[in-house]
């Protein structure tokens, strides 16, 4: 009977090797202690969608997280619409948190719609009435309440 010795040190030639990516919850973790250049290379990858969204909610203030909500001028416009509206809560956030300042950011963005968006999701309620009074143009305005 010593083909039942062979049984288990053969089975194993015929199994597939196991997997040896890290895990969704291990790419994550990973993102705690990542560089900013770090997060921005995974917010724009190809990883997993968890992944880049939490990567976009770890980023600081800068360039990349301002392309990414659409407040930059040169904003791209390929970014997925989820992962975008995850950068304009992370700018409130930063503003909430004193880190952004709300007065400069409004001033320096051509996009009045995406300030809005940013101002509603501050905690602070009086972000969105002063971006709506900073409205001069009535073409704006227009396409706001159209």
């Amino acid at each position: 009977m010593r083909f039942k010795h062979f049984v288990k040190p053969l089975s194993g030639l015929f199994r597939p090797e196991a997997s040896h990516a890290p895990t969704l919850d291990t790419q994550v973790a990973a993102l705690e202690s990542a560089s900013p250049e770090a997060l921005v290379a995974a917010t724009l990858g190809d990883g997993a969608d968890a992944v880049r969204a939490a990567a976009v909610r770890r980023l600081p203030d800068g360039e990349p997280l301002r392309k990414l909500a659409g407040l930059s001028e040169d904003a791209s416009t390929h970014v997925p619409s989820n992962l975008e509206r995850i950068a304009q809560e992370r700018v409130a956030e930063l503003i909430d948190a004193g880190a952004v300042d709300f007065a400069a950011l409004r001033a320096s963005s051509k996009n009045i719609d995406t300030v809005l968006s940013v101002a509603a999701a501050c905690a602070n309620p009086d972000c969105l009435p002063e971006v709506l009074a900073s409205i001069q143009d009535p073409q704006q305005v227009s396409s706001l309440v159209v």
